[in-house]
């Protein structure tokens, strides 16, 4: 297996302002492995949140069989096209506070993106929000479509609501500044804005991509 190594380019982008190197960099490899439909597996943010006596008495643990993307902000569980999302930040702050936050949020920041994103691509993908009172998160996001709106689904969520949109939802519930160092991620996040993460996003992939050719195209040797 080839590690993949950010390209200069985007170091460069992810040390611009406040924003930190190491989280940054974090972040553009998680989002590549969404984009990728490459998941992570449980890690710290899944086993700390279904440890939580809060989670276990809602019987919101989610099920075995979903896949798990861990963020530096906490992780998204996915199954037969739902993607839940779960903020440490969230979890930690007992969740019930900010069960109704994230539909305004949803309203302000990402309904008219997805709606644009959507007549661009003439109704072949759709994405239907729900908050996180089902499962004890934040929200759940659907896409029950064929296999190119799937695609097209994860490609909005990758370079649009991942990179960009939900970072300002994140921070409008947490109500940046107000929750002490669990809401650092969200903090960061906000930087990321100007097109620094979009752009270190296609770096990292066209990197990824001519990596991956590479390795494919080089003779096996034994």
């Amino acid at each position: 297996m080839t590690d993949i190594i950010l390209p200069e380019s985007s170091n460069d982008l992810l040390q611009d302002g406040a924003v930190n190197g190491v989280l940054a960099r974090s972040m553009v490899r998680a989002i590549a492995d969404f984009l990728s439909a490459t998941p992570s597996g449980p890690g710290a943010g899944f086993l700390e949140y279904v440890a939580r006596k809060d989670v276990q008495r809602m019987g919101t643990v989610p099920g075995r069989k979903c896949a798990v993307y861990e963020f530096p902000w906490g992780f998204i569980t996915e199954e037969h096209g739902v993607w839940n999302f779960y903020a440490r930040a969230v979890w930690r702050a007992g969740t019930t506070n900010y069960l109704d936050s994230f539909a305004p949020a949803w309203d302000v920041h990402a309904a008219p993106e997805l709606s644009r994103a959507m007549q661009r691509h003439g109704g072949q993908f759709y994405i239907s929000f729900d908050d996180g009172i089902g499962i004890y998160g934040c929200i759940s996001l659907a896409c029950v479509l064929d296999s190119k709106g799937q695609r097209l689904a994860r490609e909005w969520l990758a370079h649009d609501f991942l990179s960009v949109i939900w970072p300002h939802m994140l921070a409008r519930v947490l109500g940046v500044g107000e929750c002490g160092r669990d809401t650092h991620a969200a903090n960061s996040a906000l930087s990321w804005n100007n097109g620094i993460m979009p752009d270190a996003l296609q770096s990292y992939m066209a990197r990824s991509a001519t990596l991956s050719r590479s390795v494919m195209a080089s003779p096996s040797r034994g």
